[in-house]
């Protein structure tokens, strides 16, 4: 376990959406920052060991709002941005994504519920047993009223957690429009992977990705814009992100069936420099996320009162447990000024069920 001081700094990059160390280079805005790095709450961070932990995992003590019409403030922190509601429909646009989480944003009262802000994920990631994945949230949901509360699971050295619920209580939610995306994973001979519009704000592939992470340490994002009479465009943009490390989990075993609740024991091989890991319990809806955070010094243990919290959600749809490792840069996308992460992941997926 990492020691006092060292868990202090990690947890404080949590916080700052930084974990790859303290930093005292202050900044106003990100256009005072190298170009590889952003400004988090007035210092600049670097992005890498997935940058924007603070908005995806929404790590930060924003407290639990109560409110059944989501009148007090929330948070975002949904990693999968693009979470889907109890109905199947998109709820928001790569919560785990944004460039300022909803307490930061401070989400206005709409006429039901809460406006949370828009925000956008292109994440492309190799869960182990289960199938390689890569797929672009980019939702409009300026016209939506969400029900939202968070919670916060404070583990001291061990971690941190935020349970995140948000349904679509008004409205309909949209998408910004790109002709594709693509991205490139491996080394050159391999073909970068295409992802289209599918539905309003959901981009993805035609086929199943095979190939990824090959021969390279670096991914590369390409948004193409779209024709002229796309009612929402979103303008080119090209990002590079780190690839991540492979991550060996010895428990639980790939292809264990997880009981939730419960108390689940993680234990791995941890890296050189303990790349802090992600753990995270949803399901397909990710409607109700529950995410952590850990130090990576190869064990950790998903509290039995944080998998309560989340099961008394009543999250619904198909569960798992991912596992992962992951890498972030985070753009601003014009002409809305959109931000936009581009992620990275590798790890382990496991099937849930529900007690």
């Amino acid at each position: 376990m990492v020691g006092a001081t060292a868990a202090s700094c990690l947890l404080g990059g949590f916080w700052s959406g930084s974990v790859v160390g303290c930093s005292s280079n202050e900044c106003t805005d990100r256009r005072d920052c190298p170009s590889a790095m952003d400004c988090v709450d007035s210092v600049c961070v670097s992005p890498t060991y997935g940058g924007n932990l603070r908005q995806d995992a929404a790590l930060r003590d924003t407290g639990t709002s109560t409110s059944s019409d989501g009148s007090q403030e929330a948070s975002d922190g949904g990693l999968d941005d693009g979470a889907m509601d109890d109905d199947g429909g998109p709820v928001d646009g790569g919560a785990d994504g944004g460039a300022s989480d909803a307490a930061d944003a401070g989400p206005s009262d709409g006429p039901v519920g809460v406006v949370l802000p828009n925000e956008g994920l292109v994440w492309v990631g190799d869960p182990g047993s289960a199938m390689k994945f890569a797929v672009g949230r980019l939702f409009d949901r300026s016209q939506v009223g969400f029900f939202a509360e968070s919670q916060t699971f404070d583990l001291g050295t061990e971690g941190i957690c935020l349970l995140r619920t948000e349904r679509v209580i008004a409205g309909t939610v949209g998408g910004f429009d790109l002709a594709r995306i693509e991205i490139q994973t491996a080394i050159a001979a391999v073909d970068p992977i295409t992802l289209t519009q599918v539905s309003p704000g959901l981009y993805e592939p035609f086929d199943t990705p095979t190939t990824l992470f090959y021969g390279a340490f670096e991914t590369q994002f390409h948004l193409f814009p779209p024709g002229p009479a796309a009612p929402n465009p979103l303008e080119e943009t090209v990002a590079t992100t780190p690839n991540p490390p492979r991550l060996t989990i010895a428990l639980p075993v790939a292809g264990s069936l997880i009981t939730i609740p419960s108390q689940v024991q993680l234990t791995w091989t941890p890296t050189s420099n303990a790349h802090p890991l992600v753990v995270e319990l949803a399901t397909e809806s990710r409607s109700v996320l529950l995410t952590c955070v850990t130090p990576g010094d190869g064990t950790f243990v998903l509290p039995l009162s944080a998998t309560q919290a989340w099961r008394d959600q009543f999250p619904t749809g198909d569960a798992y447990l991912d596992v992962r490792y992951q890498e972030e840069t985070t753009r601003s996308v014009g002409p809305v000024d959109l931000p936009v992460t581009f992620r990275t992941s590798r790890g382990e997926r496991y099937a849930v069920v529900i007690n």
